[in-house]
């Protein structure tokens, strides 16, 4: 057997523990790769436990452990640093616990500031430049450790209620329609609750429409000075957190190298 068959031999056993022939290992190693395979597990526990410590303290220990085992049974890491293991777990807890929305919503949260701390770093538009810009052509480029995702519970209100070992509310449906926004600023991971309108002009933006365009799409049939009145404070709250990095026209951005 090659080098690369045994090391494969090796993984599907620390996976899936299947039987290992002592012939290829010799029987007097057969008994210590039981502990391989209980270590590789309990590694992974640990590492979940590590990323969603929130999640943990919301569900329980047995709660969150089942949640992990499954999760390692059916997601062998495949990145080379275990901080990306957690990549899948909200998806495992939301099939997990399709009646009870807040469990997923409260790990994407914790997922998506790990994942925002730890992203790539991106100047905000220096403030300078900002009477320069064709705000209604501008295509707006939104800074990298931006995650933006729709919910449907409490999650944010569970999120701060456990921080530092504190007593969460108990959870609920939001009344309307919702959205969180992850970002970075500074060194410091950050989430606010958005309205749909907002949401919306952000996806919109995501997606390289121009500025005005989108907003247009959002607010058609509005009240214009409501509207108006609307777009300034998000434009200047995004600003503010520094979510925004770039503004440039239509021609600009095609031009852009990829």
């Amino acid at each position: 057997m090659s080098l690369a068959e045994t090391q494969q031999r090796f993984c599907d056993f620390l996976r899936d523990a299947p039987g290992m022939p002592a012939g290829r290992v010799g029987t007097r190693t057969v008994a210590g790769l039981a502990i391989y395979h209980n270590a590789y597990r309990a590694q992974l526990r640990t590492t979940l436990g590590d990323l969603f410590e929130r999640t943990w303290c919301y569900l329980g220990d047995d709660a969150f452990f089942a949640a992990a085992a499954v999760h390692i049974e059916r997601c062998p890491p495949k990145s080379w640093t275990l901080d990306a293991y957690g990549d899948s777990f909200v998806d495992t807890l939301r099939a997990l616990h399709p009646d009870d929305a807040e469990i997923a919503e409260l790990a994407w949260i914790e997922w998506a500031l790990r994942r925002a701390f730890s992203g790539p770093d991106a100047p905000p538009l220096p403030p300078q430049s900002l009477g320069t810009v064709d705000w209604d052509g501008a295509v707006l480029g939104l800074h990298p450790n931006l995650y933006l995702a729709p919910v449907t519970t409490n999650a944010a209100a569970l999120w701060a209620g456990l921080a530092e070992g504190g007593t969460p509310p108990p959870a609920a449906a939001l009344p309307g329609a919702a959205a969180i926004l992850v970002w970075r600023d500074g060194l410091t991971p950050q989430f606010r609750t958005l309205a749909p309108d907002e949401m919306a002009v952000l996806e919109g933006v995501r997606c390289g429409t121009p500025f005005g365009q989108v907003c247009q799409a959002v607010f058609a049939g509005r009240d214009e000075d409501e509207a108006v009145a609307s777009v300034g404070a998000m434009l200047a709250g995004w600003l503010r957190d520094g979510v925004i990095v770039s503004a440039d026209a239509p021609e600009n951005v095609a031009d852009t190298p990829a």
